[in-house]
């Protein structure tokens, strides 16, 4: 059954997605202003030579059948803001044609469920209780864990709906500390886009812990690389 959220949230999308795509494409654009001020020139070009045209053309026509009106530049303009509006209507079918023979060719899901992410950051921090459960029970050593955590896929250490043991999913890195006392641990997906999306979750014995994005743990990795052990 589809909750409220669920059919608020793409018909918002449909709405006023659209302002989310120019907060992020607004930032990010350049301007020519060369190519700017030879539109600019070339619009006024255009609009003199062709109301000149069109009002030797009205007023040929005017002469001929007796007319006292005379070619009006109301009507040049909207003459001309109808030919952008035919311009941006062709460039909009043009591109319209070209996403959906990306989308026909492309092997890439259309549709991704957004609570991947959400299950990705439970079970890096139920991994986590596990291997401080297992640390706790062998009195810290790393090894012992190693082959525990391997050997049983119960508990947390399993996801039902991947049908693989959880640790094979993610790296676990246990973090040395001094008399080679295991301090900390770093747990994050073993799959690339994963990482991408879901980031990792850091845990140390002095009370610091969290999920943080890829690029902070990828800072952290290597602050600690030297004190690093592979589960």
């Amino acid at each position: 059954m589809m909750t409220v959220p669920g059919i608020i949230e793409p018909g918002f999308v449909l709405l006023f997605g659209w302002v989310q795509f120019l907060q992020r494409t607004v930032s990010a654009m350049s301007w020519n202003w060369d190519l700017i001020g030879m539109g600019v020139l070339a619009s006024a070009g255009i609009l003199f030579l062709g109301h000149k045209l069109l009002g030797g053309i009205a007023n040929k026509v005017a002469v001929a059948h007796n007319l006292p009106r005379r070619w009006s530049w109301k009507w040049t303009w909207s003459g001309f803001v109808g030919l952008l509006i035919l311009f941006l209507v062709g460039m909009a079918i043009g591109g319209i044609a070209h996403q959906i023979g990306w989308m026909m060719s492309t092997n890439e899901p259309m549709i991704e469920a957004k609570n991947r992410k959400w299950r990705d950051y439970s079970n890096m921090k139920q991994l986590d209780l596990e291997v401080r459960m297992a640390l706790d029970d062998v009195g810290g050593d790393a090894e012992k864990v190693r082959s525990d955590l391997r050997s049983d896929p119960s508990g947390y250490t399993y996801d039902s709906s991947a049908s693989i043991p959880t640790l094979q999913a993610y790296h676990v890195l246990l973090v040395k500390g001094q008399g080679e006392k295991v301090v900390g641990r770093l747990i994050f997906p073993r799959d690339g886009r994963k990482r991408e999306q879901a980031g990792g979750y850091f845990s140390f014995d002095s009370g610091e812990s969290g999920l943080c994005p890829w690029p902070k743990m990828q800072e952290i990795v290597k602050t600690n690389r030297a004190n690093l052990i592979a589960l």
